[in-house]
C-alpha cells in the first residue's frame, strides 16, 4: 500500500462513526463502466432486524452452494465459483437469492443510462471543472437517494440517527470521487442532511448487502442494454420480472428527454441553493 493510499484510508476512517448502527442502512453498487454503452447503479435499503436476518440467510445460501463471494457478472459468465454449474443448480441459486432479497429488503432500485445519451445531452452543457456534476454516476446516485427518501415516507429516525450509506471498497481515487459526489448532492439537497449520514467503504465479503446491491445493479444494467441499446428483441429477463413482482423494486432509465429535464432541474436548484456556483 502506498503512503498516499494509507493516508486516504486514514481520512476515510474518520467518516465511520455511529452511522454503522443507524436505524436504516443503504448499500450501493454499480454495473457497467465508461468503456461499455450502459451504466447502472443499484441500491438496497432495510432496517437492522431485517438486515440481520438477511445476512444470516445469505451466508447460509453461499455456504450451501459452495460460493465464497457472489458477483452477478461472474454468475452470468459461469466463472469462478460458478464454473461448471448445471442450469438446474444456477436456477436454484438465483431463485433463492431473489427470495432472500424479497424477504430482507424494504426497497431496492436500479437506475441506468446509455452513456452516449449522457455525453450528448449533459456534458456539453456543463462548465469545465464542474465535477462531480459531469459524472454520470452522480446522477444515478441521486436517483437512488431520491427513491430512498420517498420510501422512508413518514418514518421518523431517532434523534441523531440517519441512514448509513455503504459503497464497495476500491481504489482510493474512486472513494474520493464518491465522497465528492455524495457531499455535492447533500449541498444540492440540504433537506437530506437530516436523513443521510456519512458513507463507509467495506468489502463485499465484509458487507453481504453489497452483494445484493450488485445483483440489483446488474439487472438494471442488463435491462437497459437489452431493451434500449440492442433491438429489444430479447424477452425481459426473468430475474428482472421477479424483482418487479415484489412491488418494492424501482427501475429507472434516463433517456435523452429525461436527461434534459434533469439538467434543467439541477441548474434551477443550483441557482436557488448554491448561488450558481
Amino acid at each position: 500500500m502506498t503512503s498516499r493510499a494509507a493516508l486516504y484510508i486514514d481520512q476515510i476512517s474518520r467518516y465511520i462513526r455511529a452511522d454503522w448502527f443507524a436505524m436504516f442502512a443503504a448499500y450501493f453498487d454499480d454495473s457497467g463502466s465508461h468503456s461499455r454503452p450502459t451504466l447502472a447503479v443499484g441500491c438496497v435499503l432495510s432496517g437492522p432486524r431485517k438486515w440481520t436476518k438477511f445476512e444470516r440467510q445469505w451466508q447460509k445460501m453461499l455456504n450451501a452452494f459452495g460460493v465464497r463471494l457472489f458477483r452477478m457478472s461472474q454468475f452470468e459468465s459461469r466463472v469462478g465459483d460458478f464454473d461448471g454449474w448445471s442450469n438446474k443448480k444456477r436456477l436454484q441459486f438465483i431463485t433463492r437469492a431473489a427470495d432472500i432479497l424479497d424477504d430482507g429488503v424494504i426497497f431496492f432500485g436500479a437506475y441506468s443510462m446509455i452513456l452516449q445519451d449522457y455525453r450528448d445531452v449533459l456534458v456539453p452543457a456543463m462548465r469545465v471543472g464542474d465535477s462531480p456534476k459531469t459524472n454520470a454516476y452522480t446522477l444515478l446516485l441521486q436517483s437512488c437517494l431520491e427513491e430512498i427518501v420517498t420510501h422512508l415516507g413518514d418514518v421518523l429516525l431517532p434523534a441523531g440517527q440517519r441512514v448509513a450509506c455503504f459503497f464497495e471498497r476500491g481504489d482510493p481515487d474512486v472513494w474520493r470521487a464518491l465522497l465528492e459526489s455524495y457531499n455535492w448532492l447533500l449541498e444540492l439537497h440540504p433537506e437530506w442532511r437530516h436523513i443521510f449520514g456519512t458513507i463507509s467503504f467495506p468489502t463485499k465479503d465484509e458487507a453481504l448487502q453489497l452483494q445484493a446491491a450488485d445483483l440489483v445493479a446488474y439487472e438494471g444494467y442488463k435491462h437497459t442494454t437489452n431493451q434500449h441499446v440492442e433491438d429489444a428483441s430479447r424477452p425481459v429477463r426473468k430475474l428482472f420480472l421477479r424483482l418487479v413482482e415484489t412491488g418494492r423494486f424501482n427501475a429507472g432509465h434516463y433517456d435523452k428527454v429525461a436527461l434534459a429535464r434533469f439538467l434543467d432541474k439541477v441548474l434551477a436548484v443550483e441557482r436557488d441553493v448554491l448561488g450558481g456556483l
